[in-house]
């Protein structure tokens, strides 16, 4: 082998190993909030950000939301095990990542769910709302261990938008009299998602109880959900 082929393997494989390190690496998240998203959702697409705001579920809908602005950012993780509390929906035709100069779709930035204590308090409250609070959601007697938590906590996750759209007063979207299902969520209703990273600052009011108050738990044992039945996008 000569020398200046070597020198040249050896420049290649030094591209080759920069490029890889390059593909897995994350950008710093940009600090935001829910409005500045909803108002550009198309320019956030495929940014990892840091966002305060609170989780509004049911069993269709997931979604994070400011009282600053209507609306919300639809709620995700990464995986098809879903937040707990939500169960089934039909989700929109939205996909996520960007497309390049030639129009051509590239895979949106790669996002793992860091399952740790600050997870497990976040989805202890919403297993406590699941399992004794729904009922009092719906109008039914509450007692004493009974809780409804509204949660509100600082999320980092990939945003993935469309352009900005305007929305019907039920929150859906039509184009020419016809329902247009481009977004994300339940029903394509949702310009922008969060596909959530990690969870910190978790904080809780007790809906149900809004005098009474929380101490976050030390430990918890709450254990995942099963899948919800729809079909969720990769993401």
């Amino acid at each position: 082998m000569t020398k200046t082929l070597a020198k040249k393997i050896g420049a290649s494989a030094i591209l080759v190993a920069v490029s890889a390190l390059n593909a897995g690496a994350q950008p710093k998240p940009i600090e935001t909030t829910v409005c500045a998203i909803l108002d550009s959702p198309d320019k956030f697409n495929n940014r990892l950000v840091k966002v305060r705001a609170y989780l509004s579920i049911s069993s269709e809908y997931s979604y994070i939301a400011s009282e600053e602005c209507r609306d919300g950012v639809w709620f995700a993780y990464p995986d098809e095990s879903g937040p707990v509390g939500l169960e089934a929906y039909v989700p929109g035709t939205a996909l996520p990542g960007e497309k390049d100069s030639k129009g051509k779709l590239k895979r949106p930035i790669p996002v793992r769910l860091v399952r740790d204590h600050n997870l497990e308090v976040f989805e202890h409250y919403l297993h406590e709302s699941k399992d004794r609070g729904r009922s009092w959601h719906w109008g039914a007697p509450c007692g004493a261990d009974c809780h409804w938590y509204r949660v509100t906590a600082t999320f980092t996750g990939r945003i993935d938008g469309v352009r900005k759209r305007k929305h019907e007063a039920d929150g859906s979207v039509t184009v020419k009299g016809k329902r247009n299902y481009d977004g994300f969520g339940v029903m394509g209703m949702y310009d922008a998602q969060l596909v959530l990273q990690s969870v910190e600052d978790v904080t809780a009011i007790d809906l149900a109880h809004p005098f009474l108050k929380i101490e976050p738990p030390k430990e918890c044992s709450a254990s995942p959900d099963p899948a919800p039945s729809s079909s969720f996008p990769d993401h």
